[in-house]
């Protein structure tokens, strides 16, 4: 089977973590790298959200930081529901690993750039910055 790749662009709350998890065990994904944006919390919390739940998986994807706001309008957050670290304070151990270098519409540039990859998806959840800055 030919492993599709993919760019995930998240704001790793709750929901997004279980779906991290997910595509790292689905067969048929190749998860090439993983944006991390403000949203549920912001971007410090989930950018270390998205570090932890790599670990935990085992998972070798580089994770990047996205877009610490929305484009248009204020941030809407949603530590009511997801708790203030986004996790609802699950106890998972600090990530040993850092953030990749450089900002992730950089990260996703190279990557649809180079072939096969011409063709790498980018799932996202709503529309983010940091895929509007890409193809700019």
């Amino acid at each position: 089977m030919e492993r599709r790749p993919v760019f995930i662009d998240c704001d790793p709350g709750i929901d997004d973590a279980v779906a991290l998890m997910m595509a790292f065990q689905a067969a048929e994904l190749d998860v090439r790298g993983i944006s991390a944006v403000a949203g549920n919390v912001g971007l410090e919390r989930t950018l270390g959200n998205a570090l932890k739940i790599v670990e935990l998986s085992g998972a070798a994807a580089p994770v990047y930081a996205g877009a610490d706001r929305p484009m248009f309008g204020a941030p809407i957050a949603a530590e009511h529901f997801h708790g203030e670290d986004g996790l609802l304070g699950a106890e998972l151990p600090a990530p040993v690993r850092m953030p990749e270098a450089g900002p992730a519409w950089e990260a996703l540039r190279r990557e649809a750039e180079v072939p096969p990859l011409q063709k790498a998806e980018c799932a996202q959840e709503r529309p983010a910055l940091t895929v509007s800055l890409t193809y700019a």
